[in-house]
């Protein structure tokens, strides 16, 4: 039997914290509180990495997908 290597993909879970990132006031009334669309509207719908706009990065988990 043919003992082949077999490539192990990993996932990465991480966690971005961006301080003092908007207004309480803008963040109310532009995106109706929802972090989700304020993000999505400063990353160029998700094409900037969250890297540029981080303060803190703190890796959550790392695992084995199968």
């Amino acid at each position: 039997m043919e003992n082949k290597d077999k490539n192990i993909s990993i996932k990465v879970t991480v966690e971005y914290y961006i301080k003092d990132a908007i207004s309480e006031f803008d963040f109310v009334n532009d995106f109706y509180e929802d972090a989700f669309n304020w993000y999505k509207f400063i990353s160029d719908d998700f094409r900037d990495s969250p890297e540029n706009f981080t303060d803190n990065v703190k890796v959550v988990k790392v695992e084995t997908c199968k």
